[in-house]
Formats: structure tokens, C-alpha cells, sequence
């Protein structure tokens, strides 16, 4: 564990794409082409701090297993959304951080799974690694050394995800990611990666298990009523950031007292909901100015369509956040920034 806080300390991190057999250095300065590196899962980044971004990731490829180990200049929300047939596993690697993950103040013990096409939000601070794993779904449920009660408590997983808390069962994780990464680096034989595949995962299952036959379950915080909140309140906003301000009568209201949403916001995203909002709209329209459907369009006229109607106003939010002009964003802008994916929010 000590050892994966160090390689981000370290500037030392690695994208090993076994499946290619090719090793490189991989650092990002754009959290659209940050989330694009993910495997096994649609991630969108938000950028929450200002300045400009820089990220780190370093990558373990293989045929039935993505181990990513991401780190960020700036807090972030990072929404994901699993694979069909991934499990995705979410643990923070250092022993010295406690952070605000998938909605609860978490430490080194927390381990949160995902569910193939499951969905969810962490919040990940600055220059805070996160190690997250993904598993093929019946690699992991196949698994001989998988006790069939975990294997029916995996099945059972709501799409909104579950945590366990188990220090020992997230170290051991932490500890077998490393391994994983550091043991097929290089590595080119098929079929001895497929067999490091299979010690993996069988790792994964005996550490299950055996934190099962503990307490015959997994000790898991249950959701509080500020969570939830928060969580419906976020999917309004990003469904119609537009013209929160000023409006009492607005959807995310009615979750609550204003006073109770907007505290769910501050607790995990350090901002009320309008500032939020704002957010959500400063991010659409960089994503416009790096997209080349909307070349023609005026800076001007892509701010418009977020609601920044004040120029001035939107430069100085935008310069900011973001740590350059709207004009810079859009000549910076390279196709490979360019995807679908990069304007779903």
C-alpha cells in the first residue's frame, strides 16, 4: 500500500498495456482524454477545484482484467458506469488519506464494488490516488475458491453499487493490484498471462471469502438520507443545469429544505447546488469549444446556450476554473480530444 502512494509521489507512473505488449509513460492535462483511458468502464470526469489539470494514470491491461491507478491535480467527480460483464472494484490506496468517496467519508478500509452496467459517483480529492480494478463477471463468479454465498451476494448487488469495509480485505487488494502490475510488465507470454489472470482473481475470491466466513456477511455502511439526497439532486442538476438561480421552486427543493440540499452538496462537493450547476454548465461549453460540430459557432454563442449571458462574467468563471481563456480551450483542441463520450454530460 505504501508502495502504490509511493509510485504517484515518485512521478513514476506507468501505462503497461499488456494486451499491445507496449510500455509507456502516460500523464494527461485534460480530463476528457483522462476518463477516454478506462477499460471496462464509461468514467466522465468534472473538474471541482480550480487550475488547470493535470492527471496521472498508470494501466494494467489483460484479457479478463483492467487495473488503473489514477491521480489528479485537481478534486473531481468521476462518474462511471460498468461494463456489461465487468465488476468494478474501487479502493483508495493510501493509508494516510480519508476521502469523500461514492458519497461517505472514506479510509483505507472501504472497498466499493460495481455491478455490470451499475452506476455511480466518487469524489476524489486533489493528488489523491484512487486504485480501481475491473474483473470479468463470470471470471469472478466461476471462481473455484468464490464461496457460493459472495457469489449470490455479488448477484444480488443493487446498480447503485455496494462498499464493504474491511481494512484487511481492501490491503490485500491493494497489495494484489500492485503484484498484478508489476509481475506482467513486460510479460509476453499468453499463456502465462492467462494464468496470472487466474492467480488474481482466485486471490480476489479467497480474500472474499475468507471476509465472509467472518461475520457469514459483509459489513457494509448503509446509505444516509443526506446521500441519497445529494444523489437525486446531482442527476436534476446535470439533467437541467439552466436557471437554478433565483428559483425556489426548483426540483432539487423539493428533495428537501433548501437548507438540508444544500448541505448534501457542501459535505461532498464543497459547493451549494447553484455553484454546482454552474460547474456543469462551464463544462458543456468547453466541451463544445473542443468539438468540431460546433467549429461555426461563435465563443460567444456557445456561451449563450449555457446561460452565461455577461462575456466578461463567463471569461473570468471560465479562466478561473480551467486555468486558460474559452479561446485557448478551443485552439488547443485536437481531434483525438474529440468524442461522444466527451459531451454526454
Amino acid at each position: 500500500m505504501n508502495d502504490l502512494a509511493t509510485i504517484g509521489n515518485a512521478d513514476s507512473f506507468e501505462r503497461v498495456e499488456l494486451a499491445a505488449l507496449q510500455n509507456e509513460g502516460c500523464s494527461t492535462d485534460n480530463f476528457d482524454h483522462h476518463a477516454n483511458l478506462y477499460k471496462g468502464i464509461d468514467v466522465r470526469l468534472m473538474q471541482l477545484s480550480d487550475g488547470s489539470f493535470k492527471g496521472r494514470l498508470g494501466l494494467g491491461l489483460s484479457e479478463k482484467i483492467a487495473i488503473h491507478f489514477s491521480i489528479c491535480t485537481r478534486s473531481v467527480e468521476q462518474h462511471m458506469i460498468a461494463d456489461a460483464n465487468k465488476f468494478v472494484f474501487c479502493i483508495a490506496p493510501s493509508e494516510a488519506c480519508s476521502h469523500a468517496v461514492f458519497g461517505n467519508a472514506s479510509l483505507n478500509s472501504s472497498v466499493f464494488i460495481l455491478p455490470p452496467r451499475g452506476e455511480a459517483v466518487a469524489i476524489v480529492p486533489e493528488d489523491v490516488p484512487l486504485v480501481t480494478m475491473t474483473v470479468d463477471r463470470d471470471f469472478l463468479l466461476q471462481c473455484d475458491s468464490l464461496l457460493p454465498a459472495v457469489a449470490a451476494w455479488f448477484q444480488a448487488i443493487g446498480p447503485e453499487g455496494e462498499t464493504i469495509n474491511s481494512l484487511s480485505l481492501a490491503s490485500r487488494l491493494r497489495t494484489d493490484a500492485f503484484a498484478k502490475l508489476c509481475s506482467a510488465h513486460g510479460q509476453q507470454d499468453t499463456q502465462q498471462l492467462r494464468t496470472m489472470d487466474q492467480l488474481f482473481v482466485s486471490n480476489i475470491a479467497n480474500s472474499l471469502s475468507l471476509e465472509w466466513l467472518k461475520e457469514k456477511r459483509f459489513l457494509s455502511p448503509k446509505r444516509s438520507a443526506a446521500l441519497q439526497r445529494f444523489l437525486k439532486a446531482r442527476c436534476l442538476v446535470w439533467k437541467n443545469p439552466h436557471n437554478l438561480a433565483g428559483n425556489g421552486q426548483h426540483a432539487i427543493f423539493q428533495l428537501g429544505s433548501k437548507r438540508s440540499v444544500e448541505q448534501a452538496f457542501a459535505e461532498r462537493v464543497d459547493m451549494g447546488p447553484l455553484s454546482y450547476a454552474r460547474l456543469v454548465r462551464l463544462h458543456n461549453a468547453r466541451r463544445k469549444l473542443g468539438d468540431t460540430r460546433f467549429a461555426r459557432e461563435s465563443i460567444g454563442n456557445i456561451a449563450a446556450q449555457e446561460g452565461f449571458w455577461e462575456w466578461s462574467r463567463f471569461t473570468s468563471y471560465y479562466g478561473k476554473h480551467f486555468g486558460e481563456l474559452p479561446s485557448q480551450t478551443r485552439e488547443n483542441a485536437a481531434p483525438s480530444d474529440l468524442s461522444p463520450q466527451a459531451m454526454a454530460g
